[in-house]
């Protein structure tokens, strides 16, 4: 794609040099042309709060620190959602933000660029070279030092220790919500039953709404009609597997992340739902004397990568750039690119969230394991669930696994073979359109 005509018509009005020079096609700026120094390529990042948009241009071989720009602006920006930033520029090719936000009016940054002569990414396949000041004045650009990190030094600080020290020190870590703290503290009482549950689901509309449109759906096989409730556990749901339904549905909103992406609350939700849908299913065809419980099955398939809601909450701009990697990169397993850009897997942070908040043990190895064929630990029936789930719906173009491939050792773990395995997924297809929808209002 050549380089947009919006930004042709403004650097042509400018009068200023400029050469635009053509390379190969590619998603990171850092990979557009072996010949140009990494600190002369240019990056961007398309943010937003309530008094406007502004890009974010910093050298590609730095990412950039966001507290530090809100500081120094006193302002509130957050990472901008693809589809939202495709509105602002679009005729630009789906993906690149323009260094030149000027040309559409959006006011821009620049942040530690040190050369003289920088590089601007127009398309995946044009970089327009121009000089420094010439970028800044012909936009009235503002400019800030300090505000950005060397990648490696990023790097350096992401493992898994130093993410957990970084986000303590956030001081947000969400405490769980009240409506989850209720079930939970039920879940513990042996006596408790539907006439405990239904009073407290009673007094969130919005939970008892979703509760509804679960005991309607196809997946529960219930043929008659359900009016209340009260009809709706007793009847079609069940007290464990409402429970758990509810708790993980308040778990999961209480983390507000961005929509739109591979790893957005969108993907997010309906991931989650067809994943614990399918462990519950693949658990009921396990041997009687193994078999799951059924409410924990489809808990530990819900919440498997709440590690990602607690990394786009508390970290947007990891996140923001996570969302970014994995969207341009699908060949890629995901694992990989968070362990390049963050140093640890949402994995770990799921485990550790678990943890913190004391959920069920099945849920926490779920979060940690669900990626590893040889876990063999204690609970490791919900973990194989989880990853022959994600792994059937990599097959039909859902999730984060890795591969399609069953290992034999999580069959095995699980008590179930291939064809049972291919018989659940069916059975939860079915069933999606219900699931759809109901996704769609847990993201909205």
């Amino acid at each position: 794609m050549p380089v947009p005509a919006t930004i042709q018509r403004f650097l042509d009005r400018q009068l200023v040099h400029y050469e635009v020079l053509a390379h190969s096609r590619a998603h990171d700026p850092a990979e557009a042309s072996a010949s140009v120094e990494p600190s002369q390529l240019t990056s961007t990042i398309a943010l937003h709060d309530r008094r406007g948009a502004l890009v974010a241009v910093i050298p590609a071989d730095r990412e950039l620190d966001l507290d530090a720009l809100n500081r120094e602006l006193d302002r509130s920006l957050t990472p901008m959602e693809p589809g939202e930033a495709q509105r602002l520029f679009p005729d630009c090719e789906a993906g690149i933000v323009p260094a030149l936000s000027g040309a559409y009016g959006v006011k821009a940054i620049t942040i530690d660029l040190s050369r003289e002569e920088v590089y601007l990414r127009a398309s995946a396949t044009e970089l327009i070279r121009l000089r420094k000041r010439d970028l800044v004045r012909i936009q009235n650009a503002w400019r800030a030092t300090a505000i950005s990190r060397p990648r490696a030094e990023v790097r350096m600080q992401g493992t898994p220790a130093a993410v957990k020290q970084r986000i303590r020190k956030l001081s947000r870590l969400p405490p769980m919500p009240e409506m989850a703290q209720r079930i939970f503290q039920l879940r513990a009482n042996p006596s408790a039953g539907i006439e405990d549950l239904v009073p407290i689901l009673e007094m969130d509309p919005s939970l008892a709404a979703q509760v509804m449109r679960y005991a309607r759906s196809p997946f529960f096989g219930y043929r008659g009609r359900v009016d209340s409730l009260q009809q709706a556990v007793s009847r079609v749901l069940g007290y464990d597997m409402t429970a758990n339904i509810i708790f993980g549905i308040a778990v999961g909103q209480s983390f507000r992340n961005p929509k739109g992406g591979p790893l957005g609350l969108d993907a997010f939700w309906r991931h989650a739902l067809y994943c614990a849908s399918l462990a519950q299913v693949l658990g009921r065809a396990a041997p009687p004397h193994s078999r799951p419980k059924p409410g924990l099955a489809y808990l530990a398939g819900m919440l498997h990568n709440f590690g990602l809601l607690l990394l786009g909450h508390l970290c947007q701009p990891e996140f923001h750039w996570l969302n970014k990697r994995v969207a341009q990169h699908p060949e890629v397993p995901m694992v990989e690119i968070e362990i390049e850009l963050l140093g640890t897997t949402h994995m770990e942070l799921g485990a550790w969230l678990a943890e913190h908040w004391n959920l069920p043990a099945e849920v926490a190895v779920a979060a940690r394991a669900h990626h590893d064929p040889d876990y063999t630990g204690v609970h490791a029936a919900y973990a194989h669930l989880v990853l022959i789930a994600n792994r059937l719906l990599k097959g039909v173009g859902m999730g984060d696994a890795p591969s399609t491939e069953l290992p034999e050792a999580a069959l095995t773990a699980v008590g179930i073979g291939r064809e049972q395995a291919e018989q659940a997924l069916a059975r939860v297809l079915e069933a999606g359109a219900s699931l759809d929808a109901i996704a769609s209002q847990l993201a909205a």
